[in-house]
């Protein structure tokens, strides 16, 4: 089994990579009733590690895999919610060069 991302080559811009994507930095989620988010996330082993001064914004970690819990009314994760329910509201991923993978994804149609 393998590469685990203990084990794996760095990542590289190439053929197959090219936006030289190399995990993801979050995963944010939304959810009418985040308290339940909590306490799924709790059972999973992650634990809360950060949260928005202002917002009702926290960060969950497990390892180097972060969940963000965005529970701020008006926000646009819960805006989402209340249209569609639960959700991963948005995503961010880890790249080898920012310059390169933003000019890539402009290249392929990104406004």
């Amino acid at each position: 089994m393998g590469p685990f991302p203990h084990d794996a080559p760095p990542a590289k811009i190439s053929k197959a990579n090219p936006a030289g994507t190399d995990g993801f930095e979050f995963v944010e989620f939304a959810h009418p009733e985040p308290e339940k988010l909590a306490e799924l996330f709790t059972r999973m082993g992650y634990v809360p590690v950060a949260k928005h001064r202002t917002k009702d914004i926290t960060v969950w970690r497990q390892g180097d895999i972060n969940y963000i819990v965005n529970a701020e009314s008006g926000s646009h994760a819960m805006k989402f919610v209340d249209k569609h329910g639960p959700c991963a509201a948005s995503m961010a991923w880890r790249v080898v060069d920012a310059k390169h993978a933003f000019d890539h994804a402009v290249a392929k149609g990104a406004t």
